[in-house]
């Protein structure tokens, strides 16, 4: 038997989320299509929002986690 794969792509979902070792899930948002700097930093301004205090944030080396206009969120 033979399995073929679909001609065209599907649409892809990205899914970024915010987690709490205290409050668990804080914040996520799914996204039609792939993460960038302008739907990360809307994310970021959302999670700020949500959060009182302070927080410690962990990012890879992805490239939209380095955009000037996402460390500008967190100020």
């Amino acid at each position: 038997m033979v399995l073929q794969m679909p001609s065209s792509r599907c649409t892809s979902i990205s899914v970024i989320a915010a987690i709490s070792e205290k409050q668990g899930l804080v914040h996520y948002k799914l996204i039609s299509g792939s993460n960038n700097k302008s739907t990360f930093k809307d994310f970021v301004i959302e999670m700020v929002r949500k959060v009182k205090g302070e927080a410690v944030v962990y990012m890879d080396n992805l490239t939209v986690h380095h955009a000037t206009a996402v460390k500008d969120a967190f100020n």
